[in-house]
Formats: structure tokens, C-alpha cells, sequence
């Protein structure tokens, strides 16, 4: 038997954090809010030497959209095709099925839900803070709700936002902003995120990079369509009675 009371006792991390942590707006004293990797990751960004700027000032705005009642179309002509954060970070994500969201049930600000070529998605619900670069391709989707748009002001590599995000210091600062105990962000959550501002020669070469990768993706899923229809095609022929 061990009379020692103090041996048997759990381990308990402990950690100091500034009093500046506890904003007007977010008082919260349970321990689990708060994020060790969060502060260890800004110190590393201050001593790196480049000037850090908030996400907001790369922005023209960062936005999310309010709930709406979904009305989908039985008719595809008579709607657009809806896309959901799920689907958005698949590799396939303009595999269907769809379902087409009905264009006179839709919002009355219908036009706010679609994305333009080069904003940075983040989904913000449920898996959330995956980053994501919208290509020409995404711009015939209806997004939902449950998706952060940022657009960004002239000239800013939206690659390098992108990459920057996915990274495990991008990931740490969304997903530990709030000790990893929400399973849900706004524009509010992120805006005021530090990103480094590197030499513009680099944001360059990282912003195409990005942006070849989501071009081939693009194609990849378009080849793959045409291969998965030559076998169906090819098999279906030969089959008396299928021509």
C-alpha cells in the first residue's frame, strides 16, 4: 500500500498565459480554451524576422453568409449546383451527383454565395479551418453557409494566403485560437491572425506553385471522368443488344 498521497496524484500541466488573453468580448477561465502550441507558434513568427500583418489588411473583406432554408430543384435546369465544405475538400469535388438548389427558393442575396477565382476558402464548421484556393471552376457553385470567403485586395498572392493557412503554422493559429474547443469559427475568429510578410520574390514562386497544383487537380478529375467513361463505353459495346 502506498502511504505517500502525493505519488499517486495525476500529472497536471501548467501553463502561464498574459492577462491580454482575456478580452471584453471572450472572458472564458476553463483551462481547455487556452493553447500552448498557439503562443509557443507567435513567438516563432515574431523572431522570424518579417513584419507581421493581420489577415484583415491583406483582405478586401472576409466573410461568411447567413443560414438559408435549402429548396433543391427536381429539374438541374432550374438551379444551381450546390457545394458543401464536405465536398469542397475532396479530391473529386466536382464528382456528382448534385443536387441543384432551386434558383426561386434561393436567398435574395443569392449572388453573395458564389466565389470568385483566387479567394481563399476556410471551412468553418465541423472539420474546421481546412484552407482551400477557389479556381475558375468552383465559380458555378452555390457555396453554403458553413464556408469563410476571403477576398483579397489587388495584387496579394492568394496562393501564399493558402499555403500559408495549410501549413501546421497556419493550422495551429485557426484551429488553436480557441484551444481547440469550438468546432466553429466567423470572420471575427480570424481576421486578426499574424501572417509574415515575406519577400515578394517568394509569395510569388509559392503562389504558383499553389496555383498550378489546383489547375492540376482540375484536370486530373477531368481526365479521370473521360478514362471512367472510355471503359464504360468500351466494356458496354461489346455487349449485344448495348450498342
Amino acid at each position: 500500500m502506498n502511504n505517500n498521497k502525493y505519488e499517486s496524484e495525476p500529472y497536471v500541466e501548467i501553463m502561464t498565459i498574459p492577462s491580454s488573453s482575456f478580452s471584453d468580448d471572450q472572458i472564458r477561465l476553463d483551462a481547455a480554451h487556452y493553447s500552448k502550441a498557439r503562443p509557443e507558434t507567435i513567438r516563432l513568427l515574431v523572431n522570424s524576422g518579417y513584419a507581421l500583418k493581420p489577415l484583415k489588411d491583406w483582405c478586401q473583406s472576409i466573410f461568411n453568409l447567413a443560414r438559408f432554408k435549402r429548396v433543391y430543384a427536381t429539374n438541374p435546369g432550374d438551379g444551381w449546383p450546390y457545394m458543401t465544405p464536405g465536398r469542397l475538400v475532396m479530391f473529386r469535388c466536382h464528382e456528382g451527383p448534385h443536387r441543384f438548389l432551386s434558383k426561386t427558393r434561393a436567398p435574395k442575396n443569392a449572388k453573395k454565395y458564389f466565389v470568385k477565382e483566387d479567394w481563399v476558402l476556410i471551412t468553418c464548421s465541423g472539420t474546421v479551418g481546412r484552407a482551400l484556393l477557389a479556381t475558375k471552376s468552383l465559380e458555378k457553385y452555390f457555396f453554403t453557409h458553413d464556408l469563410i470567403r476571403i477576398e483579397p485586395k489587388p495584387g496579394v498572392k492568394t496562393g501564399y494566403l493558402t499555403a500559408f493557412f495549410s501549413s501546421n503554422i497556419g493550422q495551429t493559429l485557426i484551429k488553436d485560437e480557441y484551444g481547440g474547443t469550438i468546432d466553429h469559427i466567423e470572420p471575427v475568429h480570424i481576421e486578426n491572425l499574424p501572417i509574415p510578410n515575406i519577400p515578394e520574390e517568394t509569395q510569388t514562386k509559392i503562389h504558383s506553385m499553389v496555383k498550378e497544383a489546383y489547375v492540376l487537380r482540375d484536370k486530373a478529375n477531368y481526365l479521370l471522368n473521360e478514362a471512367e467513361k472510355l471503359v464504360e463505353s468500351t466494356i458496354l459495346k461489346n455487349i449485344p443488344g448495348e450498342n
